[in-house]
């Protein structure tokens, strides 16, 4: 018996990049998966998905890769030469049609969408899944484990209610003839008699285990 209730956080490393995942589940009829991803892994989704199928099938599971460059190429930048020489033309031009005093600088022509970027944005999907998988198995694991336990927690507790519940039922069949008596028992009622005493059983019921059974079934009932 598993729990649907469940957390792993993982890293791996190399020496270019580090890569993080992290995995919740909590209770749900089916199975309901949110994947979080930056945007340079995206392509990496589909593989995510089948990769937590094959550790959980039902549950809503969100799971969060995160991804950073280290090391020595991690402050590479391209520059987009082709936009570059783009939006000089084009304000170079509408600065002479409207005549605008001064020049175009370069620190305004950086600032402009899609001049520059990071290496990060150009990772090869074949090269980078292996460390992204790692990471991924490795929470996926942490949080099977972890509702592995809690699975066994639930079951023996369970266990120990069913036995108290059982106790209980045995108690009450000792006192089933009094019941049944006391159910088809006559139930006209004479004018002037004790209305209260046609309610009262011939056999003596212990109200402790009509009391304990009822709360243990009801404590069962909220787990």
């Amino acid at each position: 018996m598993n729990s649907m209730t469940g957390f792993g956080k993982a890293e791996f490393t190399t020496k270019s990049v580090r890569c993080t995942a992290e995995v919740t589940s909590f209770n749900n009829r089916f199975l309901e998966l949110s994947v979080k991803l930056p945007r340079q892994l995206s392509s990496l989704e589909g593989q995510l998905r089948e990769l937590v199928a094959e550790y959980v099938s039902r549950g809503k599971v969100s799971l969060y890769i995160g991804f950073e460059e280290i090391g020595a190429d991690a402050a590479k930048y391209h520059i987009n030469i082709e936009a570059f020489r783009a939006y000089y033309d084009q304000l170079t031009k509408i600065q002479k049609k409207l005549k605008i005093p001064g020049q175009v600088q370069i620190n305004d022509l950086v600032a402009l969408p899609e001049i520059s970027s990071s290496l990060a944005e150009f990772i090869d999907d074949k090269k980078i899944w292996p460390i992204v998988e790692k990471a991924a198995v490795k929470a996926l694991t942490q949080m099977s484990t972890m509702r592995s336990k809690e699975g066994s927690a639930l079951s023996s507790d369970m266990n120990k209610r069913l036995v108290i519940i059982k106790q209980h039922l045995n108690e009450v069949e000792t006192e089933k003839p009094g019941l049944r008596k006391f159910w088809n028992r006559p139930r006209s009622i004479k004018r002037g008699s004790n209305r209260k005493s046609c309610f009262i059983p011939t056999s003596p019921i212990s109200p402790k285990s009509v009391f304990a059974l009822t709360a243990t079934l009801t404590s069962l009932m909220t787990l």
